[in-house]
C-alpha cells in the first residue's frame, strides 16, 4: 500500500543523489489520488479537457466539488455567487469590489462577462454548468485521506473500477529503468516530508546563511537496495539487471518491506583538525 522510489547508482555531480537515496515517497493516500485523478480528469492528447463540458463529465464535477474550497456560479451577466463549499458560507459580488467574508481586509471583483468569455476561449479549466450559467471551482483544495477516500466512493459508484486495483504508483516505464520501486508498509504524511528530507549541520550564521543550516548531502535516509532488497527477491532480476537503465524492473509486488528494517540514516562527518 506504499512506496519508496530508490535512486540506482550515484549521480556524476558532486551534492547530488547517491546510490540508494529514497528520492520520493507514494503512501496509499498519494497513490490513490493520482490514479482518482487520471480516472476523473479526461485527457485529450495528453492535456486534461476544458471549456464549457455541457454537463458531459459529471464524475469530474464531483472530484472537483469533493476538493476545492470555492464554488463560483454566474447568476446574471454581471453578477457571481461564490460558496465556501467548506463552510457553505455565500456572497455574491461583481465588479464593484467588496471585502472577502474570508479573508477580512481583502478586496473581491469580477468583471463576470470578461471573466467567461476569457475561460471558454482559452478552454484550459473545464467549466461546468450551461453557456450563461456557468461554474467553476477553484481555491484551496482538501485532499487528506478521508477526501482522497470519497473521491474513491465516487469512482466506484459511477464506473466498475476499485480501489483495491489502484494500489501501486502509476511509476512510468522511465522511471522503472532508472529508479528501484520497493513496497513498504504504510506511513502518513508527516513520515513522508521527513523520508524525503536533506541531510544537515549546523554551520555559524551569516548574512548569506541566516538560518545557520547547511545541506550537506540530498537525503538524509537511504537503503542498502543490494543488501536488504535485492537479496531477498525470489523471482526478480538480478543486481546486474536492476543496474541497467535500459531495462525497466518492477518488483512491487513481489514483497513489501518493514521500513524499519531497510531504512537507514546518513550522519555528517566530523573533521578533526
Amino acid at each position: 500500500m506504499a512506496e519508496w522510489a530508490l535512486k540506482i547508482g550515484d549521480s556524476p555531480t558532486l551534492g547530488h543523489y547517491q546510490d540508494g537515496d529514497i528520492i520520493d515517497v507514494f503512501n496509499r493516500r498519494r497513490i490513490r489520488l493520482a490514479h482518482a485523478d487520471m480516472i476523473c480528469h479526461p485527457r485529450i492528447a495528453g492535456k486534461k479537457v476544458g471549456g464549457l463540458l455541457n454537463g458531459t463529465q459529471p464524475l469530474l464535477e464531483k472530484y472537483y466539488q469533493r476538493q476545492s474550497q470555492y464554488k463560483w456560479e454566474r447568476v446574471s451577466r454581471t453578477e457571481i455567487k461564490r460558496t465556501n463549499l467548506w463552510t457553505l458560507a455565500e456572497v455574491v459580488y461583481g465588479s464593484t469590489p467588496i471585502e472577502d467574508p474570508d479573508r477580512k481586509g481583502h478586496m473581491i471583483h469580477c468583471h463576470v462577462d470578461e471573466l467567461f468569455k476569457f475561460r471558454l476561449k482559452s478552454a484550459k479549466l473545464p467549466i461546468f454548468g450551461e453557456k450563461d450559467r456557468e461554474i467553476e471551482y477553484g481555491g484551496n483544495l482538501k485532499r487528506d485521506a478521508a477526501t482522497v477516500e470519497l473521491l474513491w466512493d465516487d469512482i466506484e459508484h459511477d464506473t466498475p473500477l476499485r480501489r483495491a486495483d489502484h494500489d501501486i504508483w502509476p511509476a512510468g516505464v522511465a522511471d522503472l529503468r532508472v529508479h528501484l520501486f520497493v513496497s513498504v508498509d504504510e506511513f502518513d504524511d508527516a513520515e513522508a516530508e521527513d523520508l524525503k528530507s536533506p541531510l544537515t549541520r549546523v554551520v555559524p550564521i551569516t548574512e548569506e546563511n541566516p538560518e545557520g543550516i547547511e545541506i550537506v548531502k540530498k537525503r538524509k535516509y537511504h537503503a542498502d537496495w543490494r543488501a536488504e532488497v535485492a537479496a531477498s527477491l525470489s523471482n526478480s532480476a538480478s543486481v546486474a539487471t536492476i543496474e541497467d537503465s535500459s531495462i525497466p524492473v518492477d518488483i512491487r509486488t513481489e514483497e513489501t518491506f518493514v521500513r524499519a528494517n531497510i531504512r537507514q540514516t546518513k550522519t555528517v562527518e566530523v573533521v578533526v583538525k
